[in-house]
């Protein structure tokens, strides 16, 4: 497996946090996330600490989440790459293939 360094990671996050299809969404959803409308942001109408809140707990419960769902998938996956599942589900398999065949007839 070949490892990124931390500086890769960051570099390459902030390049697709500025390219062209991502950075003009960024205002919008600002604008939805704080419940302000762009005319209120732009025209200086707003609190900034209710938009930087209700930006960073949306930020907090969408890296959550997907922290979350990571976790989930890593240990599906070591449970999966058990020998005892792997022996199994290979039982299955001819099972369902020895069912496909008396039935296909």
């Amino acid at each position: 497996m070949v490892e990124v360094s931390v500086l890769a990671a960051v570099f390459a996050g902030a390049a697709s946090f500025l390219s062209p299809c991502v950075l003009p969404l960024i205002p919008g959803y600002i604008s939805l996330m704080s419940g302000y409308s762009m005319k209120e942001i732009s025209e200086g109408q707003t609190s900034m600490r209710r938009v930087v809140g209700a930006t960073g707990l949306f930020v907090l419960g969408f890296t959550t989440v997907f922290v979350l769902l990571g976790a989930t998938a890593t240990s599906v996956s070591g449970i999966l790459q058990r020998n005892e599942f792997t022996v199994i589900a290979g039982w299955v398999i001819v099972a369902m293939g020895l069912f496909i065949a008396i039935t296909a007839v």
